[in-house]
């Protein structure tokens, strides 16, 4: 996340890019909660019961789309680069910090979420409840990690894009 302190370019594209940029890490927090907080309620359903209905609607079946907003974060930051009129680059310490945060949210992304997020929609598709209530537990385990990973550092990343160091 990129956030101008000191003599932002005098830029309407600049300054609409920024509220873009803001609004991709605000939705990413805000998709990757409902994930997290839909894995939990899946989580906690007991052997012999139904899914809850409102884990069975957000694991429906496909992909996890959503969760990748996370993406469109240093999209939005290279085109703040491009319009800042020199007043940013690849040469200020933020801009670098913000980059390395974002490829260990990817990361974490990539590598617990998603693929946990896919494993629980399979789970959910295939039977009106769980089976073996260890097997949901474990898949929401794994996500709510990755989450708080994530969560963690589009946090800090914002810390570091409002103080520039």
């Amino acid at each position: 996340m990129l956030v101008a302190s000191q003599g932002p370019p005098a830029s309407k594209l600049f300054d609409v890019l920024l509220i873009v940029h803001v609004g991709f890490v605000v939705v990413t927090l805000v998709v990757v909660g409902a994930l997290y907080l839909a894995a939990g309620s899946v989580a906690k359903t007991n052997e012999g019961s139904s899914w809850p209905a409102s884990g069975v609607k957000f694991f429906s079946p496909g992909r996890e789309i959503a969760g990748r907003l996370l993406y469109g974060i240093p999209a939005t930051g290279i085109l703040l680069l491009m319009t800042s009129e020199g007043h940013y680059g690849w040469k200020n310490p933020f801009v670098i910090i913000g980059l390395t945060l974002w490829l260990v949210g990817v990361a974490l992304g990539e590598g617990l979420v998603f693929p946990a997020a896919s494993s629980l929609r399979q789970l959910v598709a295939a039977s009106s409840g769980p089976g073996d209530a260890q097997e949901p537990q474990r898949f929401a385990s794994r996500l709510q990690w990755g989450i708080d990973g994530i969560v963690l550092v589009l946090v800090a990343g914002a810390i570091v894009m409002v103080a520039q160091p």
